[in-house]
């Protein structure tokens, strides 16, 4: 999957991924972000169930969360 996001200023990022009751499953720090538009590739293989999973991304400035489905 593809996650573009936006950074105003270039500041710690973090990636979460939460399964659909509230698990925390990963937390990433981000490295190689920039100021600006920011594209991230990962893979979803090792999740082996089925089902939505809930995908954050936080600095100290703001947050924002979207949702996957995985039908394999």
């Amino acid at each position: 999957y593809t996650i573009t996001f936006f950074l105003d200023q270039l500041v710690k990022t973090k990636l979460f991924i939460y399964s659909s009751d509230g698990k925390k499953i990963e937390e990433t720090e981000l490295t190689g972000t920039i100021k600006g538009k920011n594209i991230i590739q990962r893979s979803f293989r090792q999740y082996t169930s089925n089902g939505i999973y809930m995908i954050t991304i936080e600095t100290p400035h703001e947050k924002g969360t979207g949702k996957i489905i995985i039908n394999q």
